[in-house]
Formats: structure tokens, sequence, C-alpha cells
């Protein structure tokens, strides 16, 4: 910061002195009030980086893995995420955790999903699970369902429901409840009308063959997938 002096006349006819440009001193209040203000924008402006930087690295997952897969670190890639409800952090493991000597899935989890610690148990909590492949109309599939996703099945019979009326919900049950979602394929006009999406669901056998039952006994039906949330 420059100071200037103000002229003074000079003695001898008036003429004003040479003007001088001085700098101010390090007792001059203006010098510190801007110290000050460059120290409180510095601090600000690292108050703000820090709390924005707030996402945490866990593991996901490489590739779709189905139940049963025994997972190695191989399988496993670090993911930096946010989460809005810090307590949505307890179920899933991060990369400072130490991970389980054996990562067992119980149920199947699709390639760049988080892993959850509710995928991970014993090998017999997986037995007995078989993959059901699904070809459905790509209209009768929510877009946000994806491998690893939890969803429920209905084989839909239209004259069935026409007959009813308006069907209560003790009526209107799904074939298939809560199955897990290990593989989902579009051919290429799944996302239009007349597309289908090829979905494969992991369940127990029986489940598999009380399905197949429930389908074999259907007139034209039509399969319809729920997500749940």
């Amino acid at each position: 910061m420059v100071k200037f002096l103000r002229p003074s006349p000079s003695s001898e006819g008036g003429t004003p002195n040479a003007v001088r440009a001085a700098r101010p001193g390090w007792r001059d209040p203006r010098l510190w009030i801007g110290v000050i203000v460059v120290v409180v924008c510095v601090l600000a402006g690292g108050r703000m980086v820090a709390s924005a930087d707030d996402s945490v690295e866990v593991w996901s997952l490489n590739a779709d893995q189905a139940p049963g897969a025994v997972l190695t670190p191989g399988d496993l890639s670090p993911q930096r995420v946010h989460f809005d409800d810090p307590g949505q952090l307890d179920s899933y493991f991060l990369t400072s955790d130490d991970l389980p000597d054996r990562l067992t899935l119980v149920h199947g989890v699709g390639k760049d999903e988080l892993l959850p610690r509710g995928a991970i148990g014993e090998q017999e909590d997986a037995s007995g699970l078989e993959q059901l492949p699904l070809a459905v109309d790509a209209d009768q599939v929510p877009p946000s369902v994806r491998a690893g996703s939890l969803v429920d099945v209905y084989v839909v019979v239209p004259s069935a429901v026409a007959a009813l009326g308006k069907p209560s919900r003790d009526q209107v049950r799904p074939a298939i409840a809560g199955a897990r979602v290990i593989a989902l394929e579009e051919d290429a006009d799944g996302l239009g009308p007349g597309g289908t999406v090829q979905l494969t669901v992991s369940l127990p056998q029986k489940e598999v063959a009380d399905f197949f039952t429930q389908l074999a006994a259907a007139d034209s039906p039509l399969i319809v997938v729920v997500g749940r949330s």
C-alpha cells in the first residue's frame, strides 16, 4: 500500500515541493486489518474444503457374483462414496476394516455394487439355492432393478384379474417373494416397447418348483417384476 504526501508550498516563489511516495509503517492499523482479513479467508476456505470431502472408501465388486461364491481380494475394488445417513456406514465394509477370513456370499451382488455385510455368511447359508432365468417384457421391469436388487415376481393372468374386478391385496400375491437378482441383461430393444429383459434370480429349490407349477397352470400369463425399496 502506497501513501502519497500532500505537496506543501516552498518558501520561495510558491513552487510546491516534489511529491514523495511513502510506504505505511508496521504500526499502520490498515496493514494489520488487511492481514487479519487474509488469515480469516484462508481459515474459512480450509474449513469448506474439509467439510466438502466427507466421503469414505468402501469395498465394491469387480463383477457379478452369485450366491455361494467365495470372494478373493482380486474380486474387490475400493470405491469412494458419500452417505447422507452416517448410520449406513455400518452396513458396508470399509477398506480400513478387517475382512472376514472367508468371504462367502449368501446372496448375489452385482458388478460395481458395494459389498454389504449382510451378503457375507457361511457356505451352508447359500446352499440349496438355484438360479432361475426369467425373460420379462421390458415395460414390466422397473428401471431401478439391477443385479443385487431384491424383487417380487408376479404371474398375472389378465382374464382372472378382470373377473375379480378390483382385487384385494390378499387376492394378489407374488409367485416369488424377495428374490435376489444376480444378473440382468437387456436385448437390443430392451429399452423400447416389445423389448425383453433377461433376469436371473436366486431362490430356494422348492420355490423354483412352486413357480413353475403356478406358471404352467396360468392361461397366457404376464410376468411382472416389482422392485423392493
